[in-house]
């Protein structure tokens, strides 16, 4: 339903200032590295396609 209203993206399970979405790496992990680096890979317009495609 928020989705269909364009209102900003809500994770269920937050914590104050926290990450907000869920995906968190503890700095210098090399999960956070990983993730940076396909981050990267990937470019502004495919990340946008991947977000866009589930927020359908």
């Amino acid at each position: 339903f928020k989705n269909k209203k364009k209102m900003p993206i809500e994770s269920r399970y937050v914590f104050k200032n926290v990450d907000q979405l869920g995906i968190a790496f503890k700095k210098g992990s090399p999960v956070r590295d990983d993730f940076n680096l396909w981050l990267k890979e990937q470019g502004p317009q495919k990340i946008s396609d991947i977000v866009d495609n589930w927020m359908k």
